[in-house]
């Protein structure tokens, strides 16, 4: 039982740590404060599509929904390809 709630609450923190980045992203991207009340405004001010279609995915409100950090590193890599 506790090697499985250990896994549930370790789970939990990292899909919270994607959630969290994706506000950092957005706020650096736009270069604002994250507002939660107008976080879908703030997200359309960003001018990239491959960066706001992620910050829209790490933000999904299922947690199981969001990607996994593997899959965001590999994103940003072949975004910087692209600068």
């Amino acid at each position: 039982k506790t090697a499985i709630l250990f896994h549930c609450l370790f789970l939990s923190c990292f899909l919270i740590d994607v959630y969290s980045f994706g506000v950092l992203l957005c706020e650096m991207c736009i270069q604002s404060f994250p507002d939660y009340e107008n976080r879908e405004r703030q997200i359309a001010q960003m001018t990239d599509q491959v960066l706001q279609d992620l910050v829209r995915r790490c933000l999904r409100s299922d947690p199981t929904e969001r990607p996994e950090m593997k899959e965001i590193i590999s994103t940003l890599e072949e975004f910087n390809k692209t600068l």
